[in-house]
């Protein structure tokens, strides 16, 4: 077979075995998690957010006030490994950089904070406010026919100061 001919199959059968944006769209929704920036400072500041994991860079966003930036993802179930991190900035004197979601055997890395025995979604939502950043548990204390869930926000951190 020639070698034109091959590139073009080649190139058949990894189109073919891409799955559709929609399929994709599909299966993050269903299989994957979802995360939540969500802007509540005051007096309408905008935020700036940097998010990032090793494979994937999301790029800066501002997020205006009362908004948020949301990203979807599915976790590597096999190695457990999923990261993904944050770098924010309310103003000129104020920022955060920290884990907005990591895989729940990674739990001890992140303050014995289980992201995932803490919602009883695949939804993590994280408040940015004036005094820190929360982080807003929903917890099911119903059962799987009548889901009820119980929201708690906790305060996760401070932000820090520039120099």
């Amino acid at each position: 077979m020639d070698i034109k001919y091959t590139i073009i199959l080649s190139l058949l059968l990894a189109n073919a075995l891409t799955p559709s944006s929609a399929a994709w769209d599909l299966w993050t929704e269903k299989m994957g998690w979802k995360v939540n920036i969500v802007n509540q400072l005051s007096h309408n500041k905008r935020l700036f957010v940097h998010c990032k994991s090793k494979d994937d860079d999301l790029g800066p966003q501002h997020v205006q006030s009362k908004d948020r930036f949301v990203f979807r993802f599915v976790e590597n179930f096999y190695w457990a490994t999923t990261l993904f991190w944050c770098s924010m900035s309310k103003d000129r004197k104020s920022y955060a950089s920290f884990d907005v979601f990591w895989s729940a055997d990674n739990h001890e890395k992140n303050k014995n904070f289980n992201l995932q025995g803490l919602t009883g979604t695949r939804e993590i939502i994280w408040l940015v406010r004036d005094d820190g950043i929360y982080f807003r548990a929903q917890r099911n204390y119903g059962n799987s026919y009548v889901p009820r869930y119980l929201t708690e926000e906790i305060f996760y951190r401070k932000w820090d100061k520039k120099k």
